[in-house]
């Protein structure tokens, strides 16, 4: 009898301490039962993204709904629903330039707003980001999404092996003139690529080799590989891609055409992950390209085993000390869907996934290029990716930045850039003659354009000293 009156006793502590402590768990879930659905592009750093997110997603009470969509896709998913009213999203993927497009329309709200505001985290600290991360995304003075990674053309990706080994140092020096090492110039780099271009059965480093060997490459298939890899081409030059047919966008594409013998023959069809396969499968000395998916491929040693230990990261080349380690940005970045029912949910979800916390599980787990100063500069996740190192070195400096246009009209402008870039590489034509016919397609687009609106969509160029 004493042991049942025992269990009852014990039982009824249970019960109130249960209902003593379900307004403590309810305070510190207050989001508890909220359904959030997420539009994602499918790519490696938004799949991470992703999975921290259903992480804190349960850590909240949260049922999180994620639908994959292409880049392509996600864009004409938004448009249709935000014609239509939709409430469907709480968070979306989107990229810079189709802000001018969604903006106007309610289609996200600011998050700039959302940090600003009680509901924010005070520890949060958003200085801990890269301004690069952040700034492309201001658009009629707020800023409306932010970067989570990286995903940025930082990079001048080179095999560190082959710049270091005796024999070709004392070849490149006898030949040039001058001491080989990672090129900080256009005249350098294309030394470099020269001198690393070798025939089957030739030698390198040594070695004889058994195929072709190239000193650079490019992402050349029309559209959007090729505008984007020229784009850090006309960073370098002070190319201008509203200004298409200036001096110095030919300048930068005739410098790009001069560099063609050191390529594979196939480069004018090649998309990015092909280029960063043959730099992997020891095909090419360097190239420039975006940081945001090479390294992780590049330090996997199933997926590279022949260059392990043999790469690094460099800064951009400099041409100007006004310009420096000049590059371009592709930004991809996450927002709250304007016409969300759960706003507010949807910006703690973010805020918790964007934590320095949340940013460090990601990068030691996956490698995730996070934005954050904090997570790129600690010793354990550089311990774990030495590649992050190089990358933080290079962020320590100053950084010339372009941007793309924030014009409705965006796909299309990077379809007639990219097409033309692609026909200067595969024919003889004058570049001048093949870019001024695409200076006239770009004019038609600009042309109900009044000049506040192309100043506030056309500023496209930054200087940010990120120390």
């Amino acid at each position: 009898m004493r042991k049942k009156v025992l269990q009852v006793v014990v039982l009824g502590m249970v019960v109130l301490l249960m209902g003593s402590l379900a307004p403590l768990y309810a305070a510190e879930q207050p989001y508890a039962g909220t359904t959030l659905r997420l539009m994602q592009q499918s790519e490696a750093s938004q799949e991470t993204w992703n999975k921290a997110a259903q992480l804190v997603a349960d850590e909240m009470g949260i049922e999180l709904i994620t639908t994959w969509y292409g880049w392509a896709d996600s864009l004409n998913k938004q448009i249709m629903d935000i014609n239509v009213g939709s409430t469907e999203w709480d968070i979306v993927t989107s990229n810079t330039p189709e802000l001018a497009m969604f903006v106007g329309k309610g289609t996200y709200a600011a998050i700039e707003d959302f940090i600003n505001s009680d509901i924010a985290d005070p520890d949060w600290d958003v200085d801990d980001f890269y301004p690069l991360a952040i700034e492309p995304a201001r658009y009629q003075g707020k800023i409306w999404a932010m970067a989570p990674d990286l995903s940025i053309a930082a990079g001048l990706f080179y095999r560190k092996d082959l710049f270091n080994h005796p024999e070709e140092k004392k070849a490149f020096k006898e030949k040039y003139g001058y001491e080989l090492s990672v090129p900080t110039d256009e005249v350098e780099y294309r030394d470099v690529a020269e001198f690393f271009t070798r025939r089957s059965g030739e030698k390198l480093a040594g070695e004889v080799l058994d195929n072709n060997f190239y000193g650079t490459a490019i992402s050349g298939r029309a559209g959007g590989f090729a505008f984007h890899d020229f784009a850090i081409y006309a960073a370098t030059s002070a190319g201008s891609m509203i200004e298409f047919d200036s001096d110095r966008s030919i300048h930068a594409m005739e410098y790009l055409r001069s560099l063609g013998p050191f390529m594979p023959a196939e480069a004018n069809v090649m998309s990015s992950g092909e280029v960063v396969a043959a730099f992997a499968d020891s095909r090419i000395a360097m190239w420039r390209e975006f940081v945001h998916f090479p390294p992780v491929t590049l330090a996997d040693a199933e997926k590279s085993p022949k260059i392990q230990g043999k790469w690094a990261m460099a800064p951009q080349l400099t041409t100007s000390i006004n310009r420096p380690n000049a590059t371009h940005a592709c930004l991809q970045v996450l927002a709250i869907w304007g016409l969300s029912k759960n706003k507010e949910a949807a910006f703690k979800l973010w805020e918790r996934v964007n934590s320095k916390e949340m940013h460090k599980w990601m990068a030691l787990n996956y490698g995730f290029i996070s934005s954050r100063r904090s997570v790129l500069n600690d010793p354990e996740v550089q311990a774990k990716y030495p590649w992050m190192k190089d990358l933080a070195d290079i962020l320590a400096r100053p950084l010339f930045l372009t941007h793309e246009p924030k014009i409705p009209e965006f796909q299309q402008f990077k379809d007639i850039i990219g097409e033309a870039v692609n026909m200067a590489l595969v024919s003889d034509r004058p570049v001048r003659e093949i870019f001024g016919e695409a200076q006239e397609e770009i004019d038609k687009i600009l042309s109900d354009y009044d000049d506040a609106m192309l100043v506030e969509a056309l500023d496209t160029e930054d200087i940010y000293p990120i120390r």
